[in-house]
């Protein structure tokens, strides 16, 4: 029997711009091949200044823009339209991907949020993105295969951590965030207790097409081997997704729920769904039809691989 490998490989991650930061490799194995861009470089900066300013808690501890209900009307006054034209970098169009879709899905559910904190209660979300958060995004999107909304991982979570040491590992103790909604250690816990969990899955790329390339060469011994590695792998996984409750408390879940899912009967942020957040659905400015997407989760990514080797005869 022959295994082919439909997707592509790395087997030793390097700095090529031109190669996709979500290509799967036996080192980062569904992280990015090389750690995410924590700012944006300075041709963007009244956006990271935006995004610096957003969350209902800064980084300094005071409250934010999104905090006052003030996020949408600082991006109508403050954002130009940037132009991503010439931009080919990869690693670049992916923090650029990460930050709009933070900056959207802020604008949109801010409404939402605000009523939410203060009132208790529901409220409609903005049916419109202007044009100076719609178009780089849908641009930026086309340009890495994306759709224009937030997705798990090129924007929430697994581009969105950096090590507080460089020369360390990808611990939960060594991770820290680069984008939040609310500010609060719920949830960068929530969201790094995940980014700790893909951190083992190079091993899991690894053990996984080491049996495969086992039960071509018929050699059994290297099969059990590469099982057992790829048990011991998926316990450690196991393991870091057990202490997700003592890094986010699940109190604390809808303080930054809303910016992610909405804040009523939301499955996803799907454009036209009729729901008390979206009842009239919302529009890019500039363009004529939109579509969004909530990427796959680290549970759907992780557990998804495993047939490639169960269900091996």
């Amino acid at each position: 029997m022959i295994f082919k490998r439909a997707f592509r490989l790395l087997s030793k991650n390097n700095a090529q711009s031109n190669v996709p930061p979500f290509t799967i490799g036996l080192e980062n194995g569904f992280l990015p091949r090389q750690d995410p861009i924590v700012a944006l470089p300075k041709d963007f900066q009244k956006l990271e200044d935006l995004l610096q300013r957003m969350p209902v808690r800064m980084a300094n501890g005071k409250p934010g823009l999104l905090h006052y209900g003030t996020f949408g009307d600082a991006v109508n006054n403050e954002l130009p339209v940037y132009n991503v034209d010439t931009i080919s970098d990869y690693g670049l169009l992916t923090a650029l991907f990460r930050d709009y879709t933070f900056a959207a899905s802020a604008y949109i559910l801010e409404p939402c949020d605000v009523t939410g904190r203060v009132k208790g209660g529901y409220a409609l979300g903005r049916d419109r993105l202007p044009k100076c958060l719609a178009v780089p995004l849908v641009q930026v999107s086309e340009k890495i295969g994306a759709k224009p909304f937030m997705e798990y991982a090129q924007s929430y979570a697994l581009y969105n951590y950096k090590r507080k040491d460089a020369n360390k590992g990808l611990e939960y103790e060594n991770l820290d965030l680069i984008r939040t909604f609310s500010g609060i250690p719920s949830e960068s816990g929530f969201i790094l207790v995940h980014v700790a969990m893909v951190a083992h899955s190079g091993n899991q790329v690894k053990y996984t097409l080491g049996a495969l390339d086992a039960i071509q060469e018929n050699n059994r011994s290297d099969f059990v081997s590469n099982l057992q590695g790829l048990l011991n792998t998926l316990k450690k996984i196991n393991n870091t997704m057990d202490t997700m409750w003592s890094h986010s408390s699940p109190e604390d879940y809808l303080k930054f729920r809303t910016f992610i899912m909405g804040t009523k009967n939301q499955v996803s942020l799907i454009p036209l769904m009729f729901s008390q957040c979206f009842q009239m659905g919302w529009f890019m400015k500039g363009f004529r039809q939109s579509q969004s997407f909530i990427g796959a989760k680290v549970e759907q990514m992780i557990l998804s691989f495993l047939p490639l080797i169960i269900f091996c005869n």
